[in-house]
């Protein structure tokens, strides 16, 4: 299950890269990526932080030993998770509710890596340690990209192409203006067909 993990967090940075520098055809492979990633942490977070294997996970017998405060534990950490990794989604994109998806996935990490810091001190488990690992890692990049300004983004991904940070800049300026942002879709769709 930790290697599906990592192969799935591979891939998504490798997906973003990619969205970042602009490559045909990055924009849906990144979202497809960031989605699966974040619907791992949902759906097989349970799994993962319980040291599950996926093909052990309808056998009861694997479950033999595992509290119920740790299995609860761990469906909260992977909807944590899940949650922030949506916001990264949305915070790459540019979409609307970003900054709050992100803040709110790091509110809940923030608890959790509390209730984890504190049983793992009491109980040196390694089922702590982990949820620890990854809610402090995903909160360090949450907290970036909320530090991070949206134009500091479209700078970094539309580098080669000036007219269309100008045009963005001016439909940020005046945010109720439908010329301003058709102009920007315009000129996207300049980029993104080559023209």
């Amino acid at each position: 299950m930790r290697y599906l993990e990592i192969g799935l967090f591979v891939l998504s940075i490798f997906s973003l890269s990619c969205f970042l520098i602009n490559w045909p055809g990055a924009a849906l492979v990144s979202t497809l990526q960031l989605t699966t990633l974040s619907s791992f942490y949902f759906y097989l977070g349970f799994a993962l932080f319980n040291n599950i294997g996926f093909s052990k996970i309808f056998n009861k017998t694997s479950y033999k030993g595992i509290s119920k405060l740790k299995i609860i534990g761990a469906i909260s950490t992977g909807i944590s998770l899940s949650i922030l990794v949506i916001g990264i989604l949305f915070k790459m994109k540019g979409w609307p509710g970003a900054k709050f998806t992100i803040m709110f996935g790091v509110f809940l990490s923030f608890i959790i890596s509390v209730i984890a810091l504190i049983k793992f001190i009491n109980k040196k488990s390694y089922y702590y340690k982990f949820i620890l690992s990854r809610t402090i890692f995903f909160i360090t990049i949450g907290i970036f990209l909320v530090s991070i300004p949206q134009m500091t983004l479209i700078k970094i991904k539309y580098k080669n192409h000036p007219k269309y940070i100008k045009l963005y800049e001016n439909a940020l300026q005046n945010p109720d203006s439908e010329e301003a942002w058709r102009k920007v879709h315009e000129e996207e769709e300049k980029i993104i067909n080559g023209r």
